[in-house]
C-alpha cells in the first residue's frame, strides 16, 4: 500500500499554498508525492513536511523523466527516508530552474541509512535552481545536503548550504554535497565562487 499521491503518464499536478505532511511510512517511494513517466509537478508556496518513505524520497520521489518546478518560498522540511530524505530524483528525473524570487527551503531532512539527507540524485537526473537554502540536513552515509551519482548533475546558484552533516568516512562524507561519477557546479550570479 501507499499513502502518497501518485502522479504519472504525462500528467501535470500543481500544489499551491498547500501542505502535504505527516504520512506514515507505508509508501516505498515519495512519502507525500511520487511522480513517474514524464509527469510534471509544480509546487508554489507549499509545505512538504513530516513525511516518511520506506526507501527513497521522504518528501517526494521523481522517476522516469518526471519533473519538478519549485517556486516561491516552498519548503521541503523534516522528511525521512532510507535515502533522499527530502527529495529523490532517479532515472532522468529533474528539478527545473524556474527563477524563484523567494528562498526555497530544503532543511532538517534525514537519510536514515544511505545518501542525500536533503536531496539524492541518481541515474542521469538533474537539479537546476537558485535561491535555495539547504540547512540542517543529515545523511547516514554521504552528502548531507545533496548526493549525486551515476551521471547525475546539479547547477545551483545564489544559494546557501549551512550545517548539513554526513557520517561516512568519520564525518568526512560531504556535509554540503558529494558527487560520484557525477557533476556538481555552483556559483553566484556575479561570477564569484560559491562556498559550500
Amino acid at each position: 500500500g501507499s499513502s502518497s499521491l501518485l502522479v504519472a503518464d504525462h500528467v501535470l499536478f500543481g500544489l499551491e499554498t498547500a501542505e502535504a505532511s505527516g504520512t506514515e511510512p507505508s509508501a516505498a517511494y515519495g512519502g507525500a508525492i511520487f511522480a513517474v513517466d514524464y509527469a510534471r509537478v509544480v509546487i508554489r508556496s507549499a509545505n512538504i513536511s513530516g513525511n516518511v518513505a520506506k526507501h527513497l524520497g521522504g518528501g517526494m520521489a521523481l522517476l522516469y523523466s518526471a519533473s519538478l518546478d519549485i517556486e516561491s518560498s516552498s519548503r521541503i522540511v523534516h522528511n525521512l527516508a532510507e535515502g533522499g530524505g527530502g527529495l529523490y530524483l532517479g532515472i532522468k528525473a529533474r528539478v527545473n530552474d524556474v527563477g524563484t524570487e523567494g528562498p526555497v527551503y530544503i532543511e532538517a531532512n534525514r537519510a536514515a541509512s544511505s545518501h542525500g539527507g536533503g536531496v539524492r540524485l541518481f541515474f542521469s537526473s538533474t537539479f537546476q535552481g537558485s535561491a535555495f537554502m539547504f540547512a540542517n540536513n543529515h545523511a547516514s552515509s554521504y552528502g548531507g545536503a545533496m548526493s549525486l551519482a551515476c551521471g547525475a548533475s546539479a547547477l545551483i546558484r545564489t544559494s546557501i548550504f549551512e550545517d548539513n552533516t554526513a557520517v561516512a568516512g568519520g564525518g568526512e562524507g560531504g556535509g554540503g554535497a558529494v558527487a560520484v561519477d557525477a557533476t556538481c557546479q555552483s556559483g553566484n550570479d556575479d561570477g564569484s565562487d560559491f562556498v559550500a
